[in-house]
């Protein structure tokens, strides 16, 4: 396993709350394996505090943790998570992680870092996840992306006895007390439940693409596919009119040539597919700039933990 790096900290903006005591802290991880690709986007670690006023289940003392589309390679996960890892048990302490409620929302998995569409479908593989959280709950389901593992169907929760694979189009109650007998005293009166949600809530936003858009116009002439090298000096072809076969071929040969960077076939993809559509690339430029949480009401809370870790810190271990 990767040795984790130091997560970089810096306070997020926090969403429009209605408590000036809620606060979200963000860690950025790093790909730092020197490897010929490298991930553009790592996930982000999002550090919530003072949300048990808005989501009551808090205050049973364990923590909540959701994630989503990690769509990478399960060497990459490994990766990434032994950084999120770290920052994690150092906000929560070793036992409080082991005994977290983790809601998986799918699309986490790929057969490759650099594939996409259905070419990256694969089997999770989420042993990190489980080895990690230890004496807790993971529940998940499975994304468009996700190919079903009959593995997932025989894991049962460690904390709550229940199938880690939440059933399709149904409601369950999850026991918040049995986590290894370590959990904060229950709230009187209180229970917690979970429900089945693919992927996250999209947040109430108006938004204009006009800006977003432009960037993602084309600002150069297209290239053809067969010019992949350019002259660094004066082009041989302005000056060889007039030279003999031999001469022009000594002129080429004391030339000097750069290679012009060449976009893969996947970038190549992605750049006609937002100038075909500008709006919906507006959209997802829109949505992954978003803050991670947003509070709609005083028992709604919307979560885009897309590419994310997003953890709800309870009072008995932020005190």
């Amino acid at each position: 396993m990767p040795r984790p790096s130091t997560p970089t900290h810096s306070p997020h903006p926090a969403p429009p709350p209605s408590s000036s005591s809620l606060r979200i802290d963000q860690f950025k991880l790093t790909d730092d394996r020197k490897l010929s690709r490298t991930i553009c986007r790592p996930p982000i670690v999002h550090v919530a505090h003072g949300f048990a006023r808005h989501l009551s289940f808090l205050r049973a003392g364990r923590p909540l943790i959701c994630l989503s589309d990690w769509q990478l390679e399960p060497a990459t996960q490994r990766h990434f998570w032994a950084q999120a890892a770290a920052v994690l048990r150092e906000q929560l302490g070793p036992a409080g992680l082991a005994r977290a409620l983790v809601l998986v929302a799918g699309d986490m998995a790929s057969a490759g870092d650099a594939l996409r569409g259905v070419a990256s479908d694969a089997v999770p593989q989420l042993e990190w996840l489980q080895e990690t959280v230890s004496c807790g709950d993971v529940l998940l389901v499975y994304g468009n992306h996700d190919r079903v593992g009959a593995e997932h169907l025989r894991m049962v929760c460690a904390a709550s006895g229940l199938p880690c694979v939440l059933p399709q189009g149904r409601a369950v109650t999850v026991p918040l007390h049995g986590a290894s007998g370590t959990a904060a005293t229950p709230t009187p009166g209180f229970s917690g439940g979970a429900t089945e949600h693919k992927g996250f809530s999209r947040p109430v936003l108006s938004l204009s693409t006009q800006t977003t858009a432009s960037r993602d116009s084309p600002q150069e002439e297209p290239v053809p596919p067969h010019a992949n090298a350019e002259l660094s000096a004066a082009e041989p072809s302005t000056c060889t009119s007039g030279l003999s076969k031999a001469e022009r071929a000594a002129l080429y040969a004391n030339s000097k040539f750069e290679k012009r960077p060449v976009k893969t076939k996947l970038e190549r993809q992605e750049h006609q597919w937002r100038i075909q559509n500008p709006e919906q690339a507006a959209l997802i430029e829109a949505l992954n700039d978003i803050h991670a949480i947003e509070v709609l009401s005083d028992h709604k809370v919307v979560v885009n933990c897309d590419g994310r870790v997003v953890v709800f810190v309870p009072p008995a271990i932020a005190e």
